[in-house]
């Protein structure tokens, strides 16, 4: 038990003690930075998190300006879709609002189309749907939430276990981790080296083994009749 005067001294982890986290609690962290800032952060396809600090001194600026209208404003986030406007300029872009709490500092944010470039301001709307700007954020590019456009993969219908092992024996030896312009070069060589000893373009399983490299003379590109059986 803590005596009167006794001074407690904050825990520390002993070195290498990776499971102990110290965490100091006898400074709060402040609720302002004294910044007039708004930034965005993509958390994921659909969504952004927004945090927002004003000052005072800019908010009576504009109480100044405004007057009692403000009294009437509701607090809103403005969410522009800039993608297809350069320099991420919103006057004329797509946007919807998001009313807010001022004093919150943070919202998440839901948005409508994945794989876009977003914007935020933060302000006031007053009743006759006049938007008064009071910061403005950085822009961000969510990723896609879809499966990749990228369809340079070609997909092989193998029909017997003979054929699965000759398509074993043709990817023998090949680089799979090379790109794909010189993985299609690979395989068009080994495909002219199939065609020019069988007639049907499918090994016997008695075929053990094919030559590591082909001519450099070979075509570049595979004939669209040996890289898709239907």
């Amino acid at each position: 038990m803590q005596t009167s005067g006794e001074h407690i001294k904050p825990y520390s982890p002993e070195p290498g003690d990776a499971g102990s986290v110290f965490i100091e609690s006898s400074v709060p962290l402040p609720e302002t930075y004294g910044d007039n800032c708004l930034v965005v952060m993509a958390r994921d396809p659909h969504t952004i998190f927004v945090y927002w600090d004003v000052q005072a001194e800019r908010l009576e600026t504009f109480r100044r300006e405004w007057g009692e209208k403000l009294h009437q404003a509701a607090s809103v986030l403005r969410v522009y879709d800039v993608t297809d406007f350069p320099k991420n300029d919103g006057s004329s872009a797509p946007f919807f609002d998001v009313e807010v709490s001022q004093d919150h500092r943070q919202s998440y944010v839901t948005l409508p189309q994945s794989g876009r470039r977003y914007r935020v301001d933060f302000g006031f709307r007053l009743p006759d749907g006049t938007f008064i700007t009071i910061l403005s954020s950085n822009s961000v590019m969510l990723p896609n939430g879809k499966v990749s456009d990228d369809v340079d993969a070609k997909w092989v219908s193998v029909r017997s276990q003979e054929e699965y092992e000759a398509w074993e024996k043709v990817l023998q030896n090949v680089d799979l981790g090379r790109g794909s312009a010189d993985f299609s070069r690979q395989m068009a060589q080994r495909w002219q080296f199939l065609k020019s000893v069988f007639s049907m373009g499918v090994m016997p399983s008695s075929m053990t083994h094919l030559p590591s490299s082909m001519p450099s003379s070979m075509p570049s590109s595979l004939p669209s009749s040996g890289t898709h059986h239907e």
